[in-house]
């Protein structure tokens, strides 16, 4: 139940952007893992034509595994900054091809949807308005955290895992 309300709720927020799909379409085929580690929870996200499939068991190797506990999540998106300090830790750990990671964080960060608009048809343009205004703060916010996260993960790649050239100025 959690799963299918997850991919109906991903869904519609995707097909509130018109290129969403066209955008995902280098992600199509791969096999991205969101692993809850307190919640022993995976939900592993597949990417297709026509949208996001989300599923509960997945039996095969993921392309990427994002992976952390809840509160690390929370932490993560609350305090961005602790980025590079959690991806040191261990505490939150991505594994399997960056590649992969990368266009998925930076599809997430490119969805441009007009949330007042779709808010409009179904509780009407005045409510739309004031729910817009305090959700256009949160995304802008959940934009800057996921480019913070992409920078943060490959100057830990390149600096303290080494598994990464340094760029050279």
């Amino acid at each position: 139940m959690l799963v299918a309300g997850f991919e109906t709720a991903f869904n519609a927020w995707m097909s509130a952007d018109p290129d969403a799909l066209m955008r995902l379409n280098p992600l199509v085929g791969r096999i991205i893992n969101m692993y809850v580690r307190d919640m022993d929870l995976t939900l592993t996200l597949v990417p297709t034509d026509s949208g996001m499939h989300v599923l509960r068991a997945y039996q095969d190797k993921p392309d990427t595994q994002i992976s952390a506990t809840l509160a690390t999540f929370f932490t993560l998106a609350s305090k961005p900054s602790r980025r590079k300090t959690l991806l040191a830790s261990g505490q939150l750990r991505i594994r399997g091809n960056l590649l992969v990671a990368a266009r998925f964080s930076r599809w997430l960060a490119g969805h441009q949807a007009d949330w007042e608009a779709l808010l409009a048809g179904l509780i009407g343009d005045i409510a739309a308005h004031a729910v817009h205004g305090r959700s256009s703060q949160w995304s802008e916010w959940v934009g800057t955290t996921i480019k913070a996260l992409e920078q943060d993960l490959v100057e830990y790649l390149q600096e303290e895992s080494r598994q990464l050239p340094v760029d050279w100025e």
